[in-house]
């Protein structure tokens, strides 16, 4: 809630600014707030957060597919001893023999498919739960943000026409005093109507 006002204040400093070169109406500072605001970009991305969760529990549900390979290169294709008299060698004796290829690629594909898995129907109840809390953070988040930037706007607009409330009696001050100060001058009137007029002038400025 403090980061919320922080942002709607330093707004409203910004719109200070804006509106001395136009004139902003409430959907408009609305809608700039709720761009702006980092706690509605937060409760935004905490909602993709939730989605690519549910999609990670989904895709855990699809079948899965596991592709290995497998490539070697021999510079000398290592050999194992058998006895020479297979060959029609000597008896007793034993030669070194190199069976197989200098090149050897292999593959293994694995599919497999969850049949039945309880917790995976579990993580998706939770994952859709947190879903629909993250959606309902974000509403709430931007009528916060609505509330005090429609807050702020109506007080803005009652301060302003207080001023020129004050505005328009400062002036009525300053000529009833010019007024009463000639009639005082002319003797119709006394010194302390013109002094009650100054200081009510005075309590209108501050």
């Amino acid at each position: 809630m403090k980061r919320t006002k922080k942002g709607i204040t330093a707004l409203f400093l910004l719109l200070t600014f804006t509106a001395q070169a136009q004139e902003l109406t409430l959907d408009q500072l609305i809608d700039q707030a709720l761009k702006t605001n980092q706690d509605v970009q937060i409760s935004r991305l905490n909602e993709r957060q939730t989605d690519a969760q549910i999609n990670e529990v989904k895709a855990n549900a699809r079948p899965q597919v596991k592709l290995q390979g497998d490539y070697r290169r021999y510079l000398k294709i290592p050999g194992q001893v058998i006895p020479a008299s297979l060959f029609g060698g000597p008896e007793g004796t034993y030669s070194a023999v190199a069976f197989g290829l200098p090149y050897n690629l292999s593959t293994t594909l694995q599919v497999t498919q969850a049949l039945y898995n309880p917790a995976l129907g579990l993580s998706l109840k939770i994952a859709k739960l947190n879903q629909d809390v993250s959606g309902l953070q974000t509403v709430k988040t931007k009528e916060d943000v609505a509330y005090q930037v429609s807050t702020n706007f109506y007080n803005l607009q009652t301060v302003a026409a207080q001023m020129n409330f004050l505005r328009t009696n400062i002036a009525s001050s300053d000529r009833l005093i010019k007024l009463t100060d000639l009639l005082f001058q002319n003797k119709l009137s006394q010194g302390i109507d013109v002094d009650r007029l100054r200081i009510n002038r005075t309590q209108y400025q501050t």
